[in-house]
């Protein structure tokens, strides 16, 4: 791949205005978080994505596939928390 420079101008408030043509390269949109690392030839620009709703996406696919519902999840909160408290702490509760 070949390097490609961006001049950058620092703003106010310390705000970093990037180039379209940049932001459609990183897939960045209107308030995207980016993380800029320092390495040792320079600093990197990388979009920062939340994955919370990716993965809840991919559990509910889940759930689907297996035919599971959040109603059978939530059945057995109470006695699977209570089995792993047992295993976890119940020696402590048999002194």
């Amino acid at each position: 791949m070949t390097d490609i420079q961006y001049d950058l101008e620092v703003g106010e408030n310390g705000t970093v205005q990037l180039p379209l043509e940049l932001q459609q390269l990183l897939g960045v949109h209107t308030g995207d978080r980016l993380a800029l690392i320092k390495t040792e030839n320079g600093f990197v620009f990388l979009p920062r994505r939340l994955v919370t709703p990716e993965i809840a996406t991919q559990i509910s696919q889940l759930m689907g596939e297996a035919g599971i519902t959040l109603t059978d999840l939530l059945a057995h909160l109470d006695s699977e928390s209570d089995k792993l408290f047992q295993e976890r702490y119940g020696h402590l509760l048999s002194t």
